[in-house]
Formats: C-alpha cells, structure tokens, sequence
C-alpha cells in the first residue's frame, strides 16, 4: 500500500522512517482518507513494541525508524517464546483500543539488535479497500484486494473466517499469533500452496498438525490458537501471554497398582546408577553471567530521600521470578517515584500514587511492590492501580514478603524487627534488642518461612554488625558471621554479607542455620554504605543478584580550600571520600571525615605545608568535626559520646558525654548537681557551636 524512505528529521535531529501512499493512490479521495484514518488510529497506539507513529504530512506518515530484521525460524522454542511474547503484549495493546492488527506475519514482526520486538503495519496492510477502519466488522476479501497484490504473502497468515471473506474479530489475530509461533519453532510455513487460491484452501481444509512444534507450552498455546472453531479458539491474546509467561509444570503420568512397584524399582536402579555416574565425573564448573542494565540518561536513582528515610536503602531490586525490576527514581524537583521495567523491554514506566517512594521490595508472587512513602508502609500492583496502606513506618531499613502472607521489617533505625500482615494492620515486634544492640536492620526471610535472616548494629558499628538468624516459630536466635551486614541467602545455599566493602559469601545449612565452610570475597564493585550497613544489592533465590556498581568513591570526594581568585588550594590527592570539611579560625588548618569500610575517621590538614594528620584511631563511625576558637583542639560527634582532641595529634581522644550524668571524664563535673552539670553541658554545646 505504500512505499517506505529512511529520511532526517532537521528539528529533532533525529532519523525516521516515512510511508508514503503511492501517486497513484493518492489521486484516490477514498484510498486517501482511509490512509490518513489509519495514521490516526495508530497514533492512539503508545507501546514499547508497537512501532509509533510522529506524525501525518498529506500523503506520508512520519513513523519511527526501526533498526532491525524481520523474525525468522528455526529457532530455539525459549527463544521463539520470548518474542512471542512481546508481540503478544503489543496485540493487547492495539486490542483493547478495538485495533485489529489483521496482517501478522513474520515480515511485519521486526528484532532489533537489542532484543526489543516491534510489530508494524497495524491495520494498513488490508487499509486499501475503502471500508472504515479495522473493528469488530472486518471487510471481505475482494478482488480489487487481490488485483493490488496485498493477499499475496499474507493470505498464509489469515484465519479461516477471514480467509472465507466472513467479518472478523480480534480472534484473526490469535489465529495468525499461532501462525507465527508454528514458524519461528519450526521454519517452516504452516500453509503455503503454488498459488493464493490453494494458499487460502489449505487455511479452510488442511488438517491442524503440531507434531513438530516440541511437546511443552508452546505446542498448547499453539493448539489453542488454532483452531477453526471460534468458540474453542483464545478468546484474548492476554491469555497466550499469560500462557507464557506461567507454564504449566508437567503432569505425572498415573501409574497402575500392579506396575507401581516394579516403576519403583526401576527408579531406584536409575537413580542409583545416575548418582554413581555423577559423583564419578569432575564437576562442571559454570561460568558466570554477567549483564550491565541501563536505564536510561535520564533516571536518577534514589539512594537518599527525606522523610527520615536511610541513605543508601537499595533503589533498585528484582522480582523473585526475575521478570522485571523495580526501582526509585529522583527527578529534578527532588521527588521520588517508583518505576517498573520488565527485563525484556527496553524502558521503565512509572507507577502513579508512588511520590516519596523509599526502598521497594517485590512480593513472592511478583505481583506486588511494598515501598515506604508519606510515613507508611505501603504496596502497589506491579499493573498498577490505587497504593494501599499497610501500616506507618518511622523509616524502612529493609523488608522481605514472607509466603505466608506477612512482611517483615525494621520500621524505624533504633528498632527491633516487627512483622506485619500484607493486608494491613498493627505491627508486632518480631525480634528482641540484646546486649548493646540498638538496632535489627535488613532482614530477609529465608525460602519456607521458618526463620528470618537480619543484621544486629551496636552504636556506630552499623557497617560492621553482627549476622544473625532466627526462627519465626521459636524465636531462637543464632548468630551466623560477626563485623559484617546486609546478609542475604541464595538458593538455601550460600550466604553472602558485606564486609569491608566487599561482598563475602559461604556455605550455608539452612536447617541448622548454620554456616559451612571459609567465607570467599565473591564481589567488590556493588555499592556499600558502612555507615548505616546498607548496599545497593537485591537477589533472587535462583542465585541472580542485581547491584548497583561503585564508581570509587562512595558519599563523597575531595576537599580543598578556595581562595577569591578562584584558585584551588590545600587539596588531598591521597585520598578521595571526603566529608563535612571545617576551617579552623585562624584559617590556617581544617579538618574533616574521611569514610572508611566499617566507620570513618576524623583528620586534619594544614593549609600552609600541606601536612596531614589522623586525629581518630578507634573504630566505628567519627562525625562533624568542629573546631574550638583557640584552634587548639578538634570536637566531633561519635555514638559514645562527644570527643575532643588536640589538632597536632599528641593526645588520646578526651570524651565529653552530654546529659545529666555529667560529662565524663571530668571529675569536677561529676560532682556537680544534675541542674548544673546540664547547665554547663548546654553551655559547652553554645560555646562550639
């Protein structure tokens, strides 16, 4: 019907593809309002593998450019399934707006090197005859159709009904769906003839054979497909979709009485000779897959957002079923929403009600998201639709959806675990604080939900904790790794936690809740934040694990001094991650925090010199450093307590405990009434301030 320019488009820089209706054609009144019909009724079209259209100048559409071939068979049947699939998605799409794709075929069906599926020619391949657009009343073949060639090459494609020039529905397109599916498995056209007439022939009378489509989903949804009786034929492609996306799992055979033992036997004669056979050969080591997801130029992920949310809660996790991802996405206003891609398609989209979405994590079933956001806990359908409400929440330092209907979290950063139900409701403390614990953070539920896997954090330590185990049925805890966080069990086998920055992993005895074996540094490149024990990691039990890479530096990077001429000075090439610089008054030093794996230090430069020095030499995290007017002395900020120290070094940290047991270390202080030891600790915090 028309004739297709690759061609520039100046204003948007960009190349695109224009079909334009032949002169011929054009001259017709009928063929080009029907032309310009069909371009507005694809405009409505807006699919990821529907090819989209810009635009209609007189006799042309102005359509995106694909870039890419047209399927073709033989191929694999999980590979022919994953396009199918997307053209099954696109037909959904043009289906529930009343579009009729009505040519399917493979030669409309294009791949693009990225493994992107887009379907062309919605409607405009039958658009010649004068007749309104595609919907429930198709029209009939005619001869003026077959004189202008268009039956020729697809008339192997149609449905019966169409084929018998009866009107058609939505169901022609099922039929061709199972068309395409025989010959990309195959290779091979399931109707073919020397001529149209014997092509359209063998679709009303040839006998339905599958044999050579592999025996398994794909041969089920292409028996339900094919068939001529539009009553047992898929009343929807959403089915075939489901159909693939959830195959059936096999069905055992039944076995009579009288053959059971002998069935048995057999079995254990097989099964003893495959284990022997096993354990006899070397072990297959297999290699390690590796993919980089990228979600586009224009997604910010969100690894800090307010309402007391943690920094560095992971932005982005898996579906168990490992179809999708979902992940939070900063715009420019500062605001956070929740994006859903599935892995086969090339961009995300937004889930609407999600502002203020902090740290996502998926149901078991795949089928929802839970996500902190306006001071609760709350959940999504990943097809969208209203958020519920399932309970309030301080913060989320991490959830896990149990099978059993109830989601475990650490609701607030000085906390215990609680357990909630998905339904809503009142959380119930699940965990107990012990020792000097002061936080349980970054739970996951191991596969049954017998018992629950966490981080315990001590004060300033939240990077360097300890990895326990419980169980939800007797509340018995063991402790499974000490200075590591963020554990997470993989396959009921292996147990991976963060240390020092890098990504650990060890055997794993899930009934004994016990760890096997000497732990192996397995990755160092996924993102970690010590501060709060939190990484931008997520994985599934079949052992995929998605992270976000670390560029080098976490938080931070250098420091120096400015001068009014716009000239850099006192730099620290040394060293990188550098926080929460502090100028001393005489403007002759400063000081800062430097990260380090499990906490950070407190250090001091001078200007004049270039001379660095360490102040801090004791675990955990050392915070905002502050100077004292005679520049003598460096205050900060620890869990313990508030620390000061000489600024050349010589002497130990001297602690400064605010509150009304006075501040430690001074025994004149000690001494004081409680009204007066607050006094002057409130006269201390002024007189740095």
């Amino acid at each position: 019907m028309g004739e297709v320019y690759r061609a520039s488009d100046p204003k948007l820089n960009r190349d695109v593809a224009i079909k334009v209706l032949p002169a011929a054609l054009a001259r017709d009144a009928d063929y080009l309002a029907r032309f310009q019909r069909e371009a507005q009724t694809l405009a409505a079209l807006n699919h990821p593998n529907i090819a989209t259209v810009f635009g209609l100048e007189d006799n042309a559409i102005v359509m995106e450019l694909i870039e890419g071939a047209a399927i073709r068979g033989p191929m694999d049947v999980k590979d022919a399934l994953a396009i199918l699939r997307q053209i099954a998605d696109a037909l959904e799409a043009a289906h529930d707006k009343g579009i009729i794709h009505r040519d399917l075929k493979p030669g409309n069906v294009l791949l693009t090197p990225q493994g992107v599926v887009k379907v062309l020619d919605f409607g405009l391949a039958k658009g010649v005859d004068p007749s309104p657009p595609p919907g429930p009343d198709s029209p009939t073949l005619t001869m003026r159709a077959t004189e202008a060639g268009l039956i020729l090459g697809t008339a192997g494609y149609m449905s019966p009904e169409q084929a018998a020039g009866k009107p058609v529905d939505r169901r022609a397109d099922i039929w061709a769906f199972g068309v395409v599916l025989y010959e990309l498995v195959t290779g091979k056209r399931m109707f073919d003839g020397e001529t149209v007439s014997h092509t359209i022939a063998s679709v009303l009378r040839d006998e339905i054979k599958l044999d050579a489509i592999p025996d398994g989903p794909a041969r089920a949804i292409a028996a339900r497909c094919l068939q001529r009786d539009l009553r047992s034929r898929l009343a929807h492609i959403g089915e075939a979709r489901y159909m693939i996306e959830n195959p059936p799992a096999p069905v055992a055979q039944r076995v009579t009485s009288s053959r059971l033992p002998w069935v048995i036997a057999a079995t254990a004669v097989i099964a003893a000779s495959v284990g022997w056979w096993q354990a006899s050969r070397p072990p297959i080591e297999k290699p390690v897959t590796r993919w980089t997801i990228d979600l586009g130029a224009d997604i910010t992920l969100a690894e800090a957002a307010g309402g007391g949310s943690p920094r560095n809660a992971p932005a982005v996790v898996i579906a168990p079923d490992e179809s999708r991802i979902a992940f939070v996405h900063l715009d420019k206003a500062g605001q956070t929403h929740l994006y859903l891609r599935r892995l086969d398609q090339p961009t995300g989209r937004r889930l609407e009600g999600t502002e203020g979405t902090v740290g996502p994590f998926f149901s078991p079933d795949s089928q929802w998201v839970g996500f902190l956001a306006s001071g609760k806990l709350r959940k999504i359908n990943v097809d969208g639709g209203p958020g519920m409400d399932i309970c309030p929440a301080e913060s989320l330092l991490g959830a896990s959806w149990a099978g059993d209907g109830t989601i475990i979290a650490s609701l607030s950063g000085r906390a215990q675990l609680s357990r909630v139900r998905d339904s809503g409701g009142t959380p119930a403390t699940l965990t107990k604080l012990e020792g000097d614990e002061t936080s349980h953070r970054w739970p996951q539920v191991l596969p049954g939900a017998k018992a629950v896997l966490f981080a315990a954090a001590s004060p300033g330590a939240f990077g360097n904790a300890t990895v326990i185990a419980q169980r939800l049925d007797s509340g018995e805890r063991k402790v499974l790794v000490t200075g590591a966080s963020f554990p997470r069990v993989i396959g009921g086998r292996y147990l991976t936690y963060f240390r020092e920055g890098k990504l650990y992993a060890a055997g794993f005895d899930p009934e004994r809740l016990a760890v096997k074996g000497d732990e192996v540094a397995i990755y160092q490149d996924a993102k970690f934040t010590p501060d709060n024990g939190g990484a931008q990691l997520d994985v599934t039990a079949s052992g995929t694990l998605i992270y976000r890479l670390t560029t080098g530096q976490t938080d931070g990077s250098n420091v120096g001094w400015m001068d009014q001429s716009g000239n850099v000075r006192a730099e620290v090439p040394e060293m990188t991650n550098l926080l929460a610089p502090a100028v001393s008054l005489d403007r002759m030093r400063f000081a800062f925090r430097h990260n380090v794996p499990g906490g950070s230090e407190i250090w001091v430069k001078d200007f004049v010199g270039g001379q660095l020095r360490r102040l801090t030499f004791e675990p955990g995290v050392h915070d905002s450093p502050v100077w004292t007017p005679d520049g003598t002395r460096v205050a900060h900020w620890t869990s313990k307590g508030i620390f000061w120290t000489r600024a050349d070094g010589r002497t130990p940290p001297f602690a400064w405990r605010m509150g009304l047991e006075g501040l430690r270390g001074s025994p004149r202080m000690a001494r004081s009434s409680p009204i007066l030891r607050l006094a002057k600790a409130a006269a201390v915090a002024c007189w740095y301030r």
